[in-house]
């Protein structure tokens, strides 16, 4: 049910949801197809989530999640955007680009087919050129 819960926080990033979309979500993962059973594990769920900060109230009905931000490596907090960015590269020499998560290290070099994982040495070049 919490994997559930969480989907649904997922789903709805910043935008404000009710219990009942959380109720209908779980309703059929419960065997005994009990709405009023159902009623009581959505409100708890909402309850714990709200207790350890994951989500406020929004007006009279709604709840909204806790903006999150994430860590970088360096120790430097970002705010995480309300909706999903896309980031554009348009080049004719796509192999030159090496991109590198911050938050996890992860680098990943150009291909003609799009992004892919660096290896070591890509990696290691990318290094180089940074100073």
């Amino acid at each position: 049910m919490r994997t559930a819960f969480a989907s649904l926080l997922d789903r709805v990033g910043a935008s404000p949801f009710r219990r009942q979309d959380l109720h209908a979500l779980i309703y059929p993962l419960t065997k005994s197809r009990d709405r009023e059973r159902t009623s009581v594990i959505a409100d708890g769920l909402i309850r714990e989530a709200a207790k350890a900060g994951k989500v406020v109230r929004h007006g009279h009905l709604h709840w909204v999640k806790v903006q999150s931000g994430r860590t970088l490596r360096s120790g430097r907090e970002v705010p995480e955007q309300r909706e999903v960015c896309e980031l554009k590269l348009s080049t004719r020499v796509p192999s030159k680009w090496v991109a590198v998560d911050m938050e996890t290290g992860e680098a990943w070099v150009g291909t003609p087919g799009g992004w892919a994982r660096a290896t070591r040495e890509r990696a290691a070049e990318a290094v180089k050129c940074l100073g």
